[in-house]
């Protein structure tokens, strides 16, 4: 219930002065779990004070005494007691209470929290950090088997060493405490090797006999962890262990032989020294080359080389043999030129030099061809001279070879006895001549010749021919003509003569007419005569024809050029030549025959007969041809089928990359002239477009013209498309604004990204996540869920090159929604002097909110927490917090909490009935002022007696009262207020609200105001 006394009178309080502790120490250090002495806050006080202690600003304690009990390390920290006078309000604090708690360590953490490491020698590890919970500061150790390796808290190792390997324990100190906990121990296992590699035994070079036993040799190694082996030959693995067991030595197992040792954990492997096995075998397998182990040659020719080969190892030695001397201390048998002296019986023995065994080859037998020498004869006369039908003597021949020679008689080349014996008989004329014997050896094929016997037999001329035989001959003229001899069987020999017609044209017996001419030609005949005798006799008559032409080659008409349009008549054109036989005669233009008369007839020209025309006049007989005068026929002609090179008309390139040229061409007499535009400006005067690096101002349609230059008919050539893809640059936003802050539903303008570009593609994003595939981002009315950092990226769709513009911030302000309170009650009734809780008020608000707590209207605490303390009566009535988010200007109001304090009913003390002019406060519905936008003021009081008057609720510019429609018309009540549906700009001054409830203030005046200051924004501000 509430008290009303309707006498007045007066209470005297006092107090609280000072604030004592008992005990009186401000300080205390204590190890956790100990117990805490209570400490009891006292001071003198009428009437009689309350205590709080608190820490850090949150009570811990409604009484005088601080019982902590058992410390907790929770519960270090600075206390402060709060005296407070029940009856004035009047409250005091003691001197601040230091709480020290010592603890731990408890448990040893490390990060990294990796217990076990494996690391290559010479490789970093990481650095590990261990640490505990502890007050004061624990001091830490890192020891490994017992032997202290930091002083810190960090195990720095860095480049690991095999020596760094082991069990490694952190140990946290608190040295106050003298307590100490050790971490888990960490390990770490140092990989390093293979190092240090030998053999065992030790040798490295083994020579063996084949067959015998190779002792086994065994590959070590220093490894962390242990390595693996491998022996290897020729890149060939052969064992895969650290022991090589070659047992009996087998030739194919000689060879180099290498060990590896590889570390199973890094993978490190090195190579131990290199073992060298070499196996002795042989000889065997012995072999000649060439093969053969029979030669025949001839007296005085080479024998080939021949070598003697053994499979050995080491290599053998080499020596050749006849009848049991040796010839030759090396593997070959170089017997050179043949001697009769070298014929027999030769055989080669190898010889291994390592152990001594030696062996036979397959015996050579040698034979050695000689002779003929010299060819006797027997009578040794060597010139005969008879006269035909006289008797010749027998002649012999013999000459010594090995084997025997045959025999023959020639002459002349050819043979006319296959004996020793030449036998003529009578002599007749065809026997005259010289006769040669041949010794031949028949083995060898080697002959010689005896000395030559000459036979002359006396007789006449006989059989007048001609060398060459033939009798008639064609030349052409200036061709020459082969020397002709005359010969006749005479003896002695004859004299001859040539003539022509019966003039004697050679005194010889050759006719030379060397080069043709055409005044030789004739029949000549060849005279043999025996100067003896006298008699003479003709050789057969020889003709000769010489054929002459073409020389030089006419025209008729003699004009060499014309020049027609086409369609017009072109004269026909004669050629002629002097010739023998007669002359046949083509035409040609480009080397293609086009008449095969000496006319040519072109008629009606047409552009397909344009061009450079020769008449070739051929020799029928010499086959010899030559050309006339060349005949240049000019056809004038519009350009035809204009073409591009490249055949491309559609070129797509990103900029700065490289067009290929294009060159245009077209069929055109004479040649046409070209220039490339675009949009109707001339961009080239050549037949070549050339772009070179693609930049965005070449895009376009070209178009190449052939224009001819004699008739200026021109033709346009395909259209060629040039499509450049440049960009993006200078992503930019319309509008330019990069931050927009706004309210939860107000509208965000669209916002379009552009860039320099094509062909561009837009995207905008928040946090990597695509919102918008176009380049307008739409948020429309905001979402608190839309507030971020954007972006949008411009793509060239073509190139696939992307750019980003600058991030548009976009903050959202939203709430306050609902405000809510902690705890949530919102009814309390108490009893005066006891404790009513601190309630906090809250609510969900971007930017935070500020809160204001009101008790009828006039603002009792600026924060979001209600703290009344100890329940006095005048703190009874209704309270509510306001939300107010301080960026948008809106506010919500919690809901209302009713505190009831029930009097106490003193016989010591009379109640006292408090009086109070009333505070004044306008609270504003909305910060947001823009013109069409709704306002309320409210002008609220508090005061006792809670009867207010409101007079006045007025609006002025400077100091002119504004008449205001929207003034709530004033009167005895609660509130009054201003509603305005849609704020102007006239709207704008300055509000004073004017209120009393009888009772004078502190400032001695009975009406008491409150003013606020309204200035309303143009609409597109």
């Amino acid at each position: 219930m509430f008290c009303y006394l309707k006498i007045p009178s007066f209470n005297i309080y006092d107090g609280p002065a000072s604030v004592y502790l008992s005990p009186s120490t401000t300080s205390y250090t204590v190890t956790e779990g100990d117990t805490l002495t209570a400490i009891t806050c006292y001071a003198y006080c009428n009437p009689s004070c309350s205590y709080t202690w608190s820490r850090s600003g949150s009570t811990v304690s409604y009484t005088a005494t601080l019982s902590l009990g058992q410390a907790d390390r929770g519960e270090a920290g600075s206390y402060v007691c709060k005296a407070r006078n029940t009856g004035s309000g009047v409250s005091k604090n003691g001197p601040g209470v230091s709480v020290t708690v010592r603890y731990g360590p408890d448990s040893v953490f490390r990060s990294p929290s990796t217990i076990s490491y494996t690391v290559t020698e010479g490789h970093t590890l990481s650095a590990i950090t261990c640490y505990a919970y502890c007050n004061p500061t624990c001091t830490y150790t890192w020891s490994r088997s017992g032997s202290t390796v930091s002083y810190t808290a960090t195990l720095n190792l860095g480049q690991a060493v095999r020596g760094d390997a082991g069990s490694y324990t952190c140990q946290a100190r608190n040295m106050a405490l003298g307590r100490s906990k050790n971490g888990s121990a960490v390990s770490v296992s140092v990989r390093y090797g293979p190092e240090n590699m030998y053999l065992s035994p030790s040798t490295t070079s083994y020579t063996v006999t084949e067959g015998h036993t190779l002792s086994t040799i065994r590959c070590y190694a220093t490894c962390n962890p242990s390595c693996t082996y491998t022996w290897s030959r020729s890149g060939s693995t052969v064992s895969s262990t650290a022991t090589l067991s070659l047992g009996q030595a087998d030739r194919g197992e000689a060879g180099s032989y290498v060990c590896k040792a590889r570390n199973t954990g890094s993978g490190v492997s090195k190579n131990g020294p290199t073992v060298s096995v070499n196996v002795r075998y042989g000889p065997e397998n012995m072999y000649l080359s060439p093969s053969t182990t029979s030669y025949t040659v001839t007296e005085g020719h080479t024998l080939s080389t021949i070598r003697c080969y053994a499979t050995c190892n080491p290599s053998c030695t080499y020596t050749w043999s006849r009848s049991g001397s040796t010839v030759s201390s090396t593997a070959t048998l170089s017997l050179g030129q043949a001697d009769r002296g070298d014929a027999g019986s030769y055989v080669c023995k190898a010889r291994n030099t390592g152990s001594g065994v030696s062996k036979n080859g397959p015996t050579v037998s040698v034979t050695v061809r000689y002779g003929p020498g010299i060819v006797s004869l027997s009578p040794s006369t060597t010139s005969y001279t008879v006269t035909e039908g006289d008797t010749l003597t027998s002649i012999t021949c013999f000459a010594t070879c090995n084997p025997s020679c045959s025999y023959t008689w020639s002459r002349s080349g050819s043979t006319v006895s296959s004996t020793a014996t030449l036998n003529l008989g009578q002599a007749v004329r065809g026997e005259a001549g010289s006769y040669v014997c041949t010794a031949r050896n028949t083995g060898s094929g080697v002959s010689n010749n005896g000395p030559e016997v000459s036979v002359t037999v006396r007789d006449s001329p006989y059989n007048v021919s001609l060398s060459p035989p033939t009798t008639s001959y064609t030349v052409t003229e200036g061709n020459t003509i082969p020397a002709i001899t005359c010969s006749a069987i005479c003896y002695p020999a004859c004299t001859y003569t040539w003539s022509r017609s019966g003039v004697t044209v050679s005194s010889t017996a050759t006719l030379n007419l060397h080069q043709a001419v055409r005044g030789e030609a004739g029949s000549y005949v060849c005279q043999a005569r025996n100067p003896l005798s006298g008699r003479s006799k003709n050789g057969p008559t020889l003709s000769i024809t010489v054929r002459y032409g073409p020389g030089i080659v006419s025209l008729s008409p003699s004009t060499t050029s014309y020049t027609v349009t086409e369609g017009d008549t072109l004269t026909s054109i004669t050629c002629y030549a002097t010739c023998y036989p007669s002359c046949s005669y083509t035409w040609s233009r480009s080397g293609s025959t086009v008449s095969s008369t000496a006319t040519l007839n072109l008629g009606q020209a047409v552009r397909g007969e344009a061009g450079s025309y020769v008449c070739t006049a051929r020799n029928t007989g010499s086959g010899v041809s030559n050309n006339g005068s060349e005949v240049s026929v000019t056809v004038r002609d519009s350009p035809y089928i204009v073409s591009l090179s490249p055949p491309t008309t559609s070129y797509t390139v990103t900029e700065g990359n490289t067009i290929p040229a294009i060159t245009c061409s077209a069929i055109c007499y004479p040649a046409c002239t070209y220039t490339w535009s675009r949009s109707g400006v001339t961009v080239s005067s050549t037949a070549t477009l050339n772009l070179h690096q693609a930049a965005r101002g070449e895009a376009g349609s070209y178009v190449c013209q052939a224009r001819n230059p004699l008739s200026g008919r021109s033709k346009n050539g395909p259209t060629l498309s040039v499509t450049v893809r440049y960009g993006p640059e200078n992503v930019s936003f319309s509008p330019t604004q990069t931050s927009y802050t706004v309210t939860e539903g107000d509208t965000i303008k669209a916002i379009t990204c552009s860039a320099t570009c094509y062909p561009c593609t837009y995207t905008w994003s928040i946090s990597g996540v695509t919102v918008s595939s176009t380049a307008t981002l739409n948020l429309g009315q905001a979402e608190r869920g839309e507030a971020g950092s954007y972006v949008c990226r411009a793509r060239n769709s073509g190139s696939g090159i992307s750019r980003s513009g600058p991030s548009v911030i976009v903050t959202i302000r939203y709430g306050p929604d609902t405000v809510s309170l902690s705890p949530s009650t919102t009814s309390y009734t108490v009893t005066e002097g006891n404790t009513i809780p601190a309630i906090t008020c809250s609510a969900i608000c971007y930017p935070a909110c500020t809160y204001t707590w009101s008790r009828s209207g006039v603002t009792v605490s600026s924060t979001a927490k209600l703290d009344l303390g100890q329940a006095e009566r005048a703190e009874a009535g209704s309270y509510m917090c306001q939300a107010r988010n301080p960026g948008s200007g809106r506010s919500k109001n919690g809901p209302t909490v009713n505190v009831s304090v029930k009097c106490i009913t003193e016989q010591k003390f009379t109640p006292v009935v408090f009086v109070d002019a009333p505070d004044v406060a306008i609270i504003q519905s909305t910060n947001l002022l823009l013109e069409n936008t709704p306002l309320d003021l409210l002008c609220k009081a508090s005061g006792v007696p809670a009867v207010y008057n409101f007079t006045d609720f007025v609006q002025r510019v400077g100091d002119v009262v504004v008449l205001n429609s929207h003034i709530e018309s004033p009167g005895v009540m609660d509130s009054i207020s201003v509603n305005i549906s849609s704020l102007q700009l006239q709207d704008t001054g300055i509000y004073t609200c004017y209120v009393h409830n009888e009772i004078t203030g502190l400032n001695k005046q009975l009406i008491q105001t409150a003013s606020q200051r309204i200035d309303v924004l143009a609409e597109n501000v």
